[in-house]
């Protein structure tokens, strides 16, 4: 038998890695399955909920909006959005769509995710297959609202789940804000001639 042999309930490769580090037992918190990150206002995000999910999130979280940022027939997605939109209606959960594809990265998605969100009833769980597109445009959202620059809004955006090799999304987020960005006071010069 290989493996973890001290009885803890290290499972799985994370778990073998956590106790080759000395970091204890690996458990999965409840609740964390979905690596949800909750924010002011009633939003929270993360990857893309299971049915299992999408009832927890209904009953025991008492989400009442999903907004679903995937494109239909994504590879590796857990439900497809219609099959979503369905069981999330059957939850009584009020759901949004906005398909965002990272191969084809529209500046006017930024504007139609900000309305989306302003309007939906709140509290809402924004959702992406693995959580990146809905970090990078959370942390867009984020900055415009709150004046930072692209490179503070991508700081941001690793933060709320944009993890991976650097990619398009990360430029979209940096050049999305500093593209909406208040153009700096021009400077007068105080020379006459």
């Amino acid at each position: 038998m290989g493996g973890v042999s001290d009885g803890s309930t290290r499972r799985g490769l994370l778990g073998r890695l956590a106790g080759l580090a000395g970091l204890g037992p690996f458990r999965r918190r409840r609740g964390d399955a979905l690596g949800r990150r909750e924010l002011a206002g009633g939003i929270s995000l993360g990857r893309s909920p299971s049915l299992r999910e999408i009832e927890i999130l209904a009953r025991k979280l008492n989400v009442r909006s999903l907004l679903n940022l995937n494109t239909e027939g994504e590879s590796g997605e857990q439900l497809s959005p219609n099959v979503e939109a369905s069981w999330a209606h059957a939850y009584a959960l009020h759901h949004e769509r906005l398909s965002i594809d990272v191969g084809v990265l529209r500046s006017e998605w930024v504007e139609a995710f900000g309305e989306t969100l302003r309007r939906i009833p709140k509290p809402v769980y924004v959702h992406s297959r693995l959580g990146r597109r809905a970090a990078a445009l959370m942390a867009i959202h984020e900055a415009l609202a709150g004046g930072m620059a692209g490179g503070a809004a991508l700081e941001r955006a690793r933060a709320l789940g944009l993890e991976g090799p650097a990619d398009a999304l990360e430029d979209f987020v940096v050049a999305q804000v500093d593209l909406r960005a208040p153009a700096p006071a021009a400077a007068f010069g105080t020379a006459r001639s």
